[in-house]
């Protein structure tokens, strides 16, 4: 009860901080939508009372007069209020949204990978029906003040008939718990499925690739299967809950049938009996109805308000903290991320966590002349053991290797060996489970995050190329730069310089029918150039040229080479022959560190590289062998 009452509190400040206008228009739609029933309730007994009576045609038309104008203008009262609340709601659903994205934007690489946050992002999705809180809180208020109005009026008539209601209440209300555990389980499912319709959708609309796969191995039926699975399982769910509701509202129906009959008969006959009159006959018959259906409409409410206390949950699990919390909320002020990343400023500059100055653009920054500054970093990993979260196998078991300013190193490892998650604890995308890794003698996890991602540029075996222009995707930024350097360093400034939009052209046809397709060698030039663009103090190389052919590879590493003379930079490939551009080799073996030195050194010493080697150069022999 307590953590919904902190939600419903937070609920309430969000409002506050963003729709605070929101509140008057709610206290406004409660008097009206109240008077609404009670109007209908009393007005017409003063109506029949007058017709009875006998009194004046005139009397009677001023009451009609007055009975319809309240009506109208109560009517007209809760449409504008209620079109002006759906705009403060519509605005409040954007911003929200927007927190779920940043947040996603913002979390750790771990929780990303989770099959479990990614549902968990789905259910938070729902956040656009979180904002029904405060209108389900609006809908209680109006139910209670037209349940004391009418309970008022027919307990001075006969107590019995408000038992009467409870107990049909009581009915209403056991199987509006049985429906809301459905829903509470259905809804865990709907996540799961949703989250493969999405998957789904985005590669037969937007995912060039798995079209082409599709086409050309004639995927049609095995795919559609797919579709066809997912939007059975997803009519399935809502089916049960369809079947569920129906049957209750069924036996609801019946019940309220046979409470209608009972009221009816007692009041017939008080009526017989010259107990009351026609007038009150109607106005009691009209109250208990209408109390009947405002009583069910409020349970009907609060489980609705139970549901979306789950989805205020989910929402503030994800956004945090920056959602539901009240004290999380930093209005005004900076938001940082779950694992403390302050999003900093977006105009390319920004604060370190002391408030100093810096230039993101450049990653090692710029002298007051506008010089660049020296970009070299020493690196040094001390005994570090790591496993992914739900393991049971250390990955890394006491891994330490030191790389002096300005040195290329070369990791090397048969698969599984760890050489990527390394460079993942490079990245801060994890940390270790123990063990320290220093960037120039400081401990990484000691450095603000924005601080330190301008120090390493990384391009990623599975790196990520954005369907806008090329000048975006080089700068990452809408910021104005030059690239002309960064691509001739590259080797792309040719493919660039023949496009008609030059460096803005567009990256496929998603947004643009002019867009190009580049090839595997002209992704990885440009992944190279964005690289090459940030001017960092760390440079990492992880498998980018896996999927190229040895010529483009070798083009590629020249490339590397060159645009890393003075830095610190990480290479790791399963090519070899790669080795003499680098300083020194480090060999990862069963989650430690096996061998180091230089190529020749390793070599001599005829252990796992050694054997590496002769056994690709051997592969590489035959494989010519073979086409001459």
């Amino acid at each position: 009860m307590k953590k919904k009452w902190d939600l419903t509190v937070g609920i309430f400040r969000l409002i506050w901080k963003y729709q605070p206008s929101y509140y008057a228009i709610s206290v406004l739609k409660i008097l009206v939508t109240s008077a609404l029933p009670l109007t209908a309730v009393w007005l017409p007994k003063g109506i029949m009372e007058c017709l009875i009576t006998g009194r004046d045609y005139r009397d009677v038309a001023a009451l009609i007069g007055i009975y319809a104008g309240l009506l109208a203008g109560l009517g007209l009262a809760d449409h504008f209020l209620s079109y002006y609340e759906e705009i403060r709601m519509m605005q409040l659903k954007n911003r929200l949204q927007r927190e779920i994205g940043n947040a996603a934007m913002y979390a750790k690489l771990e929780e990303i990978e989770s099959a479990a946050y990614q549902e968990e992002i789905m259910m938070a999705g729902s956040i656009s029906g979180v904002t029904n809180v405060i209108r389900i809180l609006q809908e209680l208020g109006s139910c209670i003040v037209t349940i004391v109005g009418l309970a008022g009026v027919i307990v001075s008539f006969n107590a019995l008939f408000v038992g009467l209601i409870a107990a049909v209440l009581a009915v209403k209300v056991i199987f509006t718990m049985i429906r809301f555990c459905a829903i509470v389980k259905a809804r865990i499912e709907q996540a799961r499925n949703d989250k493969v319709g999405a998957y789904l959708e985005s590669l037969q609309y937007f995912n060039q690739g798995a079209q082409k796969e599709i086409r050309v191995n004639a995927l049609y039926d095995w795919f559609f299967d797919k579709m066809k699975g997912f939007r059975d399982r997803m009519v399935s769910i809502q089916f049960v809950l369809m079947k569920q509701h129906q049957i209750f509202e069924m036996v609801s129906r019946c019940i309220l049938a046979v409470q209608n009959f009972i009221i009816l008969t007692v009041l017939a006959k008080y009526y017989m009996e010259g107990q009351i009159s026609i007038a009150d006959f109607t106005m009691n018959f009209s109250a208990i109805g209408t109390l009947s259906l405002t009583l069910s409409r409020a349970a009907d409410q609060m489980m609705e308000y139970n549901l979306q206390m789950l989805n205020c949950r989910d929402y503030n699990k994800v956004v945090n903290p920056v959602g539901l919390r009240g004290s999380g909320d930093t209005a005004g002020g900076e938001k940082k991320s779950v694992n403390g990343w302050n999003s900093g400023r977006r105009d390319g500059s920004g604060q370190d966590s002391k408030g100093e100055n810096f230039d993101r653009r450049g990653g090692s920054g710029q002298d007051s002349n506008g010089a660049a500054l020296s970009s070299a970093a020493e690196l040094e990993v001390v005994d570090v053991v790591f496993r992914y979260p739900g393991t049971q196998a250390d990955i890394l078991k006491g891994v330490s290797l030191r790389i002096r300013a300005g040195e290329k190193i070369m990791l090397v490892g048969y698969n599984g060996e760890g050489k990527t998650t390394l460079i993942k604890l490079l990245c801060k995308f994890y940390r270790p489970d123990s063990g320290r890794i220093l960037l120039d003698g400081k401990d990484i996890w000691e450095i603000p995050n924005e601080q330190y991602y301008r120090q390493i540029a990384t391009v990623f075996q599975d790196f990520a190329l954005f369907a806008f222009t090329i000048k975006e995707n080089i700068l990452m930024s809408n910021e104005k730069g030059d690239i002309g350097e960064s691509i001739r360093l590259a080797g792309f400034e040719r493919y660039v310089n023949g496009q008609k939009d030059k460096e803005n052209t567009h990256i496929t046809k998603l947004f643009d029918d002019n867009g190009v397709e580049l090839s595997g060698g002209e992704e990885q030039k440009l992944a190279i150039s964005r690289a090459i663009q940030k001017n960092a103090s760390l440079v990492i190389f992880d498998e980018p040229t896996a999927s190229l052919d040895v010529k483009t590879e070798s083009e590629v590493y020249r490339t590397f080479a060159d645009m890393t003379k003075g830095m610190t930079s990480i290479i790791i490939s399963h090519r070899l022959s790669m080795a003499d551009i680098c300083d020194r080799i480090f060999v990862l073996d069963k989650g430690r560190i096996a061998e180091s030195g230089s190529h020749g050194e390793l070599m001599g010493q005829e252990g796992i590289y050694a054997a590496m080697y002769r056994r690709q150069s051997e592969a590489y022999a035959m494989g010519r062998k073979r086409l001459t």
